[in-house]
């Protein structure tokens, strides 16, 4: 008894009936290649979505990271600064995060040093006043 690939008993047919039968399976195959072709693009646009999605994430997450260390520069800076837009313990708990990352995510996106220390940023202020001062003031200069 002679069967075909989906188990059919073919052993009775003549071949007239065997092209068809064929000519059937060929056609699901061919069916089940284009859908399979176009679950594949599906994939792949869905892959391509979350990568954007993941680059977003990241992107969001280093801006997060700049604000915090932004707002450890202005806390250095002015004790009494206490930012009012955080819960309680959130910023110790954002960076435990933050040092859990692998080493990859941790590489600042924009290459922002951490924080200068307080004395720096005063030596920068001052230089920056002494350079105003020593420049004269020249209202009617046209740029």
């Amino acid at each position: 008894m002679a069967k075909d690939r989906t188990g059919s008993d073919i052993s009775g047919m003549n071949k007239q009936q065997l092209l068809e039968v064929l000519l059937e399976q060929s056609k699901e195959a061919e069916a089940m290649k284009r859908e399979n072709i176009e679950l594949q693009k599906e994939l792949l646009r869905m892959k391509k979505l979350a990568d954007g999605y993941r680059s977003d994430l990241d992107h969001a997450y280093s801006l997060l990271r700049l604000t915090m260390r932004l707002e450890k520069v202005i806390q250095k800076l002015d004790p009494s600064y206490v930012p009012d837009h955080y819960e309680p313990g959130i910023l110790d708990r954002l960076q435990e995060e933050d040092a859990a990352r692998t080493a990859e995510d941790e590489k600042d996106v924009l290459n922002v040093e951490i924080a200068p220390e307080p004395d720096e940023v005063e030596e920068a202020l001052n230089a920056e006043e002494e350079i105003a001062v020593d420049e004269p003031a020249e209202e009617n200069a046209i740029w």
